[in-house]
């Protein structure tokens, strides 16, 4: 039944993403949601499923490359929506918080968790949640809250607020990768050629702690 199901799955995918009718603009719709939840460097239905597993959204692409991975196929499409990053250092958050968690039932919850705080702020990289010059994290960003400084250019997959953990355990164990992130990470810097991810709608800059955790807003502009 399930390799009955799996190819089914498999054919109508193929079958789709080579016709150019309405059924193709939503699969590739449903691809580029696929990859924006993910957050990672490469391309879904390619490698790597065993880790986007964790945490990604169930959906009838996610269970078609279930199939996929258990029979070691894999499909790359030329023109598939990648993120990419954006300055030195930077790098992918999903990617990152991966692999600073286990492979336990709880850290996995936390795991998913994360990701629907990413989801909820609509970031894919750590330069998304920096302030222009790569130096300090913003301050509704790692406070969980939607940021009014810029506005993503990807049509992110729509995340309500994420519920938290009894006791507040959520916000402890994000704020815990997000402390590991500034302190394992060399700060990003310059911004590589092309259209950032993020616009910048001022010119705000916020200082932050690492040792600490504190961030403090001012005015000063930063200039990128």
């Amino acid at each position: 039944m399930w390799t009955e199901q799996g190819l089914a799955h498999l054919i109508l995918l193929l079958l789709h993403l080579r016709c150019p009718d309405e059924p193709n603009t939503s699969m590739l719709i449903s691809l580029s949601h696929l990859q924006l939840d993910a957050d990672t460097a490469v391309p879904v239905l390619t490698t790597g499923f065993s880790t986007v597993n964790r945490y990604v959204v169930r959906s009838w692409l996610q269970h078609t490359w279930s199939f996929m991975h258990d029979h070691d196929l894999s499909h790359n499409l030329p023109d598939q929506l990648l993120p990419q990053l954006q300055q030195e250092n930077d790098f992918f958050l999903m990617d990152f918080f991966a692999d600073s968690t286990s492979n336990t039932k709880t850290q996995t919850s936390i795991l998913r968790q994360a990701n629907m705080c990413r989801l909820y702020i609509q970031t894919t990289t750590l330069s998304d949640i920096t302030d222009e010059q790569g130096l300090s994290i913003n301050q509704q960003a790692w406070s969980g809250n939607q940021m009014t400084d810029r506005s993503s250019t990807y049509n992110c997959p729509r995340q309500d607020t994420p519920p938290r953990c009894q006791h507040g355990k959520l916000s402890d164990d994000c704020s815990s990768l997000y402390s590991t992130t500034c302190a394992t990470k060399n700060c990003v810097n310059h911004w590589d050629d092309g259209s950032p991810a993020f616009l910048h709608r001022n010119g705000t800059r916020s200082t932050h702690h690492p040792a600490t955790t504190c961030i403090c807003a001012n005015s000063t502009p930063a200039h990128a």
